[in-house]
């Protein structure tokens, strides 16, 4: 296949050439040099007959020498996300697939490759199976590895254990493969984990079923329980979601994955630790003087590695735009990746299962004073509380906003209670032993993650600025902060009090759209040292000329999820010109997650540096993710995990922060929505 010209060759199949539609339009007149040409090779692929389904075909070309145009990993990346996120955004339109088909597998893999598009096509051409209808088998290892080396795309690869479906006439239909038992650490108890390494079905066969069948087939063989199962997903075809049907939930996205062309052969970087030279068993890798090479970029610098040719040094390096190289070693990297999940229950429909670890064990190493803020706050109950004030609410004519104290600790709560939404608690914070607000009292983890992560970045743009900034005594002289979402005020006076406590001064704005909790918080004194307007933030925004250095955003509707307008394209035009802006989003649920992936994708088209953290103590079934959002100067926390470590501790101190920041900003979330383990 060969699309330089525009022109496809079908080798017998429907490819047309196809305009790309409405929700495509967005490529054909984006700027962005993420995607310097993939509308000029994107195609639609029918199926025969009516309500057939669409593929979208991203046709890729295969380097050849250096002076060929590449598109960038992060390109496919993106498109992959775009796609995901305008299904899940359509409910009412049929759903199209995007498979990212490169040159060199078109002609290497022809055969497998029009199966699977068959396969994908509905109706469907190949020839249909239902795994009740086949038998279950364990193989030898010679007969897995021939079937895969004739149907898998990637080939065969040695495993521990190897099972196969066979039809009603002895037919081998489909294979799966198993590694070797893995114990890992959890908590503290062992957990015995697997990965599932190659499963595919014969060509011009789909097994319905079949996958859940061998994993069954495989876990009632183990002597043992087996605690969970992880496995790796080609992003080239889709975002994985048919794996959520079978059981698997995602726990990371890892970055795109360079790779090397040589002789007309591909090998990802996949680490020289299960390198197999000259082996055609082996999973495909790259030798140590690649890695090496590889290794000596710059943090900075955006590269892709081609080998193209016997005539080239190898390890060559050639600019791509958009691109930070990033590596997966097999062995010790599915191991890291298994250490965060763990089995969902023992009544799982495999008797094991899969999951997302809760928690770990390591804890953030906060002074004590934090721990005492912490700790006191936790001891206080809301049934014993007593009210100090009530006012109607603004957004409900039947709800009252309310402050009450929890007795003996000093604690009080600010909070709404009645009306459609009965109760929302909007914050607390702590009176001193002479009634005094203390602003140093945070509490919340993900308000300490929001401060952790402003702090961080501000101290990172500092050691990384292209100018002589203005400074006094190692800090800014001045800083600015807009806060959208007011609630009990705990972020905003403890940014107030943390800047001017160094010597800097400050100018906070709070914009809160509940006239009720305006009223609270300036009977109660909860705006000192700021200014709190009462209005629409999405209105504010709009029209406000002034730039600050931070903007804060903690704001939710009544049923507690992110409002669409917060991540709109035009809301993140009107605050991209702000130094940076960190976004509380709900994590947990089906609506969340879809929530949160929006969010993330809608900054990624408007910021150059997008990067989430998960708030310490967040769980599979909810919590808080921060994004943080910069044009000032591109972040990649995974190339630059040690300056951007130091950056934390060098705020931490250089502020005076009383709460453990590079713990707090090292958390990141790398998957949002996707529904496969593993996706590279």
């Amino acid at each position: 296949m060969k699309n330089a010209s525009g022109n496809t060759s079908t080798r017998s199949f429907p490819f047309r050439a196809h305009p790309i539609s409405s929700s495509w339009e967005i490529f054909e007149t984006s700027n962005d040099s993420s995607f310097p040409k993939s509308h000029k090779t994107i195609i639609s692929l029918d199926g025969p007959g009516p309500g057939n389904s669409s593929i979208l075909l991203h046709l890729l070309d295969t380097p050849t020498s250096r002076s060929d145009q590449a598109i960038g990993p992060s390109c496919t990346r993106d498109l992959t996300d775009y796609v995901a996120a305008t299904n899940a955004a359509s409910a009412s339109t049929p759903n199209a697939s995007l498979i990212h088909l490169h040159e060199d597998i078109w002609h290497k893999k022809m055969p497998i490759v029009k199966s699977r598009l068959l396969n994908r096509l509905k109706p469907s051409s190949v020839t249909r199976l239902f795994g009740r209808k086949t038998v279950a088998r364990r193989l030898e290892a010679g007969t897995a590895l021939r079937f895969l080396e004739s149907n898998h795309m990637w080939g065969a690869t040695k495993a521990r254990y190897y099972y196969g479906l066979h039809d009603r006439n002895g037919l081998l239909v489909a294979v799966a493969t198993f590694s070797s038992k893995r114990k890992l650490q959890v908590g503290k108890h062992e957990s015995r984990s697997f990965e599932l390494i190659r499963f595919c079905n014969a060509m011009n066969f789909a097994v319905v079923g079949g996958i859940s069948k061998l994993i069954r087939a495989f876990i009632n063989d183990q002597k043992k329980p087996v605690d969970y199962i992880a496995t790796v997903v080609d992003r080239d075809w889709g975002a994985g979601d048919g794996w959520g049907s079978v059981g698997f939930e995602t726990v990371n996205v890892m970055s795109p994955v360079a790779m090397v062309v040589k002789d007309g052969t591909r090998r990802h970087l996949v680490g020289a630790g299960i390198e197999r030279a000259g082996s055609k068993l082996g999973r495909p890798g790259v030798g140590e003087n690649v890695l090496k090479k590889l290794a000596e970029i710059t943090s900075h610098e955006e590269a892709l590695l081609r080998n193209v040719s016997s005539g080239q040094q190898s390890g060559q390096l050639s600019n791509v735009a958009s691109y930070g190289p990033s590596y997966h070693d097999a062995p010790a990297g599915v191991a890291a990746i298994m250490r965060h999940v763990v089995a969902l229950s023992a009544k799982s429909r495999y008797g094991g299962g899969v999951g997302i670890l809760d928690a770990s064990d390591a804890k953030p190493n906060d002074s004590q004073k934090a721990e005492e803020y912490t700790a006191t706050w936790e001891k206080t109950c809301a049934r014993t509380s007593r009210l100090l004030f009530s006012t109607p609410s603004s957004l409900d004519e039947d709800a009252t906003v309310e402050i009450r104290e929890r007795q003996v600790t000093g604690w009080c709560t600010a909070g709404i209670v009645g009306g459609a939404t009965k109760s929302i608690y909007h914050g607390n914070y702590k009176l001193s032993d002479e009634g005094v607000v203390d602003p140093r009292a945070l509490t919340h983890e993900y308000m300490r993650s929001m401060a952790s992560v402003f702090f961080a970045a501000h101290e990172f743009q500092r050691g990384h600025r292209d100018s002589a900034e203005e400074v006094e005594e190692g800090h800014s002289k001045y800083l600015s902060f807009l806060h959208l979402g007011f609630g009990g005020g705990s972020l905003p006076r403890y940014m107030n009090h943390s800047v001017r406590a160094r010597g800097a001064n400050c100018r906070n704005v709070a914009v809160e759209i509940d006239t009720g909790v305006v009223k609270a918080a300036e009977e109660y004194n909860l705006d000192d040292g700021m200014e709190l307007v009462a209005g629409d933030a999405l209105a504010y925004c709009r029209s406000s000329e002034e730039v600050f250095d931070a903007i804060f955003v903690d704001v939710f509707d009544e049923r507690n999820l992110t409002p669409a307008g917060f991540y709109s394209g035009s809301f993140l035009e009107s605050v991209s010109k702000h130094a940076m802006v960190i976004h509380n989003l709900h994590t947990g649920g089906n609506v969340r997650s879809q929530i949160l992936y929006h969010t993330i994708y809608s900054y990624r088209r408007v910021f150059q540096t997008v990067f989430v953290v998960a708030a310490w103590g967040s769980r599979h079934t909810g919590g808080n993710a921060i994004v943080l959002a910069m044009n000032k100067r591109r972040l990649d926390a995974t190339s630059e995990a040690l300056s951007w470590r130091e950056a934390g501790k060098n705020a931490q101190a250089r502020w005076n922060v009383d709460f453990d920041i590079p713990f707090r900003t090292s958390n990141r979330l790398w998957l949002f929505l996707t529904t496969a383990f593993v996706c590279t």
